[in-house]
C-alpha cells in the first residue's frame, strides 16, 4: 500500500486528468525516488538490523524509522557477542521512535563485535501517519513525473514560440522537492 492513493493524485494534480492507467505506477515511481532521496524507506514495514558495533557507546542508531512499537509490531533486541543470542529485555533500553535510536539505560554499553547486535522492528509511515510534507513531495513528485515524461534531461523546452524551463534536478528530483524531503533524509554517524 502506497503513502499516497490514486484519488489523491487524481485530486491535486491537474496532469493527471485523462491520464488514470498511469497513475498508479506514477506513484510507485513517485515513493522509489523520494525513498532513494531519503536513502530509506518511508513505508510501514518489518526490519531486521544486524549492528557492527565499533566502539564502547551506550546508544545505536537503526537503518530506519520512526519506529513503531505496540503489542502487534514488538522490538526485540538480540546481543549476540560470542553466539550466545541473548534476548535483551526492553527494561535494559530506551527508544527514540522518531530518530530510530535505541538507548541503553541499564548501565551496559552495547557490545562490541561485527553483528553485535539484532534489531528487529517496524518502522515508517502509514497513509494516515504520514507526515504532511513528505505527502506533498510525493504529489509533486508524481506532478512531475506525468509532466516530464518524453522530456528527461530537457533544461528548457520552446514549443510554438512558448519556452518552458525546467526546475534543476538535483539527486534525482528537483530542488523544490528535495527541500521538502530534506528532514526525512537518513543520516549516517560513524
Amino acid at each position: 500500500m502506497s503513502l499516497i492513493s490514486v484519488s489523491d493524485v487524481m485530486r491535486w494534480v491537474p496532469q493527471a486528468t485523462e491520464r488514470e492507467e498511469l497513475v498508479a505506477e506514477v506513484i510507485g515511481m513517485a515513493q522509489a525516488r523520494a525513498e532513494a532521496y531519503c536513502k530509506r524507506k518511508l513505508e510501514l514495514s518489518q526490519y531486521t538490523d544486524y549492528i557492527d558495533v565499533t566502539s564502547d557507546e551506550d546508544w545505536l542508531l537503526l537503518s530506519n524509522y520512526p519506529v513503531v512499537v505496540s503489542n502487534d509490531k514488538p522490538v526485540v533486541v538480540t546481543l549476540d557477542p560470542d553466539g550466545s543470542k541473548q534476548v535483551l529485555g526492553s527494561n535494559a533500553y530506551d527508544i527514540d521512535t522518531l530518530g530510530g535510536m535505541i538507548i541503553r539505560v541499564d548501565g551496559y554499553n552495547w557490545p562490541v563485535g561485527q553483528r553485535a547486535v539484532k534489531v528487529e522492528y517496524y518502522a515508517g509511515y502509514t497513509s494516515d501517519t504520514c507526515p504532511v510534507d513528505i505527502k506533498q513531495a510525493l504529489l509533486q513528485i508524481a506532478s512531475w513525473i506525468l509532466e516530464s515524461r518524453g522530456v528527461v534531461g530537457v533544461s528548457d523546452q520552446s514549443v510554438g514560440g512558448i519556452t518552458t524551463r525546467y526546475e534543476p534536478v538535483v539527486n534525482g528530483l528537483p530542488v523544490s522537492v528535495g527541500s521538502l524531503l530534506d528532514p526525512y533524509r537518513a543520516v549516517t554517524i560513524r
